[in-house]
């Protein structure tokens, strides 16, 4: 039988792409007991009928189980994907989530808008597996005001990084978070 909770986690992978037992844990069964368990179960029972594949990314920065619907996202999609569940997991209603976003010259791995608490937050994403962030391009960006007339401010801008290169600037607000999202709490959340 399918669930309320298994079309909500099909509702995210046919939006997102793919989805982890930890994502699914911490989006839809941080509030039950044993729901780490409860989120691996309702996946395999997914999978097992057809609605879902599972694989763990060769080239991934974890050897988790993937569930997707038509082929896996990339390791630097995952990172996304992690960030999205950990805000939710800790309380932040998403109210816009683009992958991809593009805006002037500048094509941020995403673009979020949330609300925690008392705050919205909206940031840009980058994530360094390979090349650094191209800060000048966001300095550019910031200095057209386009944004500033659009959104009311300039995007906060979240790297995510084990070893990133540092702004230097003092135009822009750079968050830096890991891999692992460890520091989300301290950095990303007022």
């Amino acid at each position: 039988m399918i669930t309320e909770k298994d079309l909500q986690i099909l509702e995210f992978v046919w939006q997102y792409g793919s989805i982890t037992i930890n994502q699914a844990y911490q989006m839809f069964f941080s509030n039950a007991a044993f729901g780490r368990d409860m989120a691996r179960k309702r996946l395999k029972k997914l999978n097992d009928i057809g609605l879902l594949n599972k694989t763990i990314l060769a080239q991934g920065l974890t050897n988790e189980l993937i569930y997707y619907k038509e082929r896996p996202v990339s390791p630097h999609k995952l990172i996304l994907l992690n960030l999205y569940a950990a805000l939710k997991f800790y309380g932040a209603k998403i109210n816009e989530f683009k992958m991809e976003y593009k805006v002037g010259n500048v094509r941020p791995d995403a673009f979020i808008s949330f609300d925690y608490k008392d705050y919205t937050i909206i940031a840009f994403v980058e994530v360094v597996l390979t090349h650094q962030v191209n800060y000048k391009a966001y300095e550019e960006l910031k200095n057209t005001g386009q944004l500033q007339n659009e959104l009311g401010t300039f995007p906060l801008l979240v790297v995510i990084a084990n070893n990133p290169e540092h702004y230097t600037g003092k135009n822009l607000k750079v968050k830096y978070l890991d891999y692992k999202l460890k520091n989300i709490h301290q950095e990303l959340l007022p």
